[in-house]
C-alpha cells in the first residue's frame, strides 16, 4: 500500500465519520494533525495506522 493510499482510506473514514473533526475527536487525535496528514504535511504516525488498521512495514531489496 502506498502513501496516497493510506490517505485515500484515512479520506473514506472521515467521510464515514462525517468531517475531519469528527473523525479526530472520535479517534481521539488532533483536528489540525488530521488536516495535516491530509494536505502532506506530516506522514502517517503509528497512531493513525493503529486506527486504520494498518502497520508500516519497510522493505528493502537488491537491485542488480
Amino acid at each position: 500500500m502506498t502513501d496516497d493510499q493510506v490517505i485515500a482510506l484515512l479520506r473514506k473514514r472521515i467521510e464515514l465519520a462525517g468531517s475531519q473533526k469528527a473523525f479526530a475527536v472520535q479517534h481521539e487525535l488532533s483536528p489540525a494533525f488530521i488536516n495535516d496528514l491530509l494536505q502532506g504535511r506530516r506522514d502517517p504516525s503509528a497512531a493513525i495506522l493503529n486506527v486504520l488498521g494498518l502497520e508500516r512495514i519497510v522493505t528493502y531489496r537488491k537491485v542488480r
